[in-house]
């Protein structure tokens, strides 16, 4: 599930750079697809990877891996485990022995 996640990101931020970037040579009126001559051009590009540089920081600051619960008590798993077993048999025997009986 990770992976499917990282790469739906990657997909998307891949295709929102695009868009930006043409949008940005549109506005600036740049003449080749791979090299524009505007100042402006990349004065605009840098602040916005300053801005999405930033709000990466302040995301991975408050980031927190995921805390598990208590450890697991294999001891006490097995125990009731059991416990409802030999309910269920306790059970099954007087459900037999009732029938039995009648007959």
């Amino acid at each position: 599930m990770r992976g499917v996640m990282v790469g739906l990101w990657y997909a998307t931020a891949s295709g929102i750079g695009y868009l930006i970037n043409v949008t940005v040579k549109f506005v600036f009126d740049c003449e080749s697809q791979y090299i524009c001559t505007s100042f402006y051009y990349y004065i605009t590009k840098s602040v916005l990877v300053l801005i999405i540089l930033i709000v990466f920081v302040i995301l991975a600051k408050r980031y927190k891996y995921r805390v598990r619960e208590n450890e697991v008590n294999i001891v006490q798993i097995v125990d009731d485990h059991y416990q409802r077993y030999i309910n269920q048999r306790e059970q099954f025997g007087s459900n037999t022995d009732s029938d039995s009986s009648t007959e």
